[in-house]
């Protein structure tokens, strides 16, 4: 006569959490021209669609570990909201600077006081002050001017983002995932401005906001580590650039000196990863079998 034995067994399963990740990598930015605005007590000029380029660094300085930070770098950090959608601060430290022996259009006004107050090129100071009109053009070089935000023009933004994946490779632990994303934040600009021969190394700054979208591929391998290749497309708003900070007394004085311009720019870069759960736990559920006995 047979009849059938019960039997319940606990097992350990685990409940994932909220995915979060981290990120470093470095980029190479590009550039569309911009109108620039230069105003102090002895100039009001503007620069019309002046060329520039970003400041990529020697090779060796990717990997000495006191000039990890030198080069054009992302730092991020995310975690999931709900369903692949992430929200993530992070810190872009652009460069920028006005290409030099540029041909660029001027107009507005730098007053003949600047060839004696900066210390400027005897040789050819003149042809840089006086009246400047609609399509009058300068050659954009060091004596008259060096422009560039070199110490960084630093993005520190929030982002939201969506995740979601092409191709997965189980066996591997890996798989590929597309991603996209908005962001905004503060412009945090280092200045280097040199007028008529005279440098100014300017303060870090709040210069402005910048608005940005990226886009890029992801290849996450052993479900935790990932490499990526990324896009960025993003407009600078800057407002309140400072020009001319110089040592008074115990004080720090501008003399008002102020720049403003908004750049549109194109980045790519690769950066590498980790990703994370938080919040995960495990709970315990029980398994019930059935056993025949005779």
């Amino acid at each position: 006569m047979s009849f059938y034995a019960m039997a319940q067994t606990p097992e350990a399963v685990e409940k994932n959490g909220r995915e979060s990740y981290i990120y470093w990598g470095y980029h190479r930015n590009f550039y569309a021209p911009s109108d620039i605005h230069y105003v102090s007590d002895r100039y009001d000029f503007t620069l019309v669609d002046a060329k520039a380029n970003d400041m990529p660094a020697n090779q060796d300085q990717y990997f000495k570990l006191k000039e990890f930070s030198v080069p054009q770098f992302n730092f991020r950090m995310g975690t999931e909201l709900k369903n692949n959608w992430f929200l993530s601060l992070g810190y872009d430290h652009h460069k920028y600077r006005l290409t030099q022996t540029q041909n660029v259009k001027i107009e507005g006004y730098i007053d003949p006081s600047c060839l004696t107050y900066y210390r400027a090129d005897s040789a050819d100071g003149n042809i840089y002050v006086g009246q400047f009109n609609a399509g009058d053009t300068v050659l954009y070089k060091r004596s008259f001017m060096d422009f560039h935000h070199s110490n960084g023009m630093n993005y520190i933004r929030v982002q939201l983002e969506k995740r979601g994946t092409i191709f997965q490779f189980p066996k591997l632990k890996s798989r590929i995932d597309l991603y996209g994303g908005i962001g905004t934040g503060a412009i945090i600009c280092w200045t280097d401005y040199t007028f008529m021969r005279q440098r100014y190394l300017n303060n870090l700054h709040f210069s402005g906001i910048g608005i940005s979208a990226v886009y890029g591929v992801r290849w996450v391998f052993n479900d935790c580590f990932f490499v990526q290749h990324g896009f960025q497309n993003g407009i600078n708003y800057l407002f309140d650039i400072q020009l001319e900070k110089h040592a008074v007394g115990n004080g720090i004085n501008d003399g008002g000196a102020r720049a403003s311009q908004t750049i549109h720019y194109f980045e790519r870069g690769v950066q590498v990863g980790y990703t994370f759960k938080i919040g995960q736990k495990k709970k315990k559920v029980t398994h019930t079998t059935i056993t025949p006995s005779f």
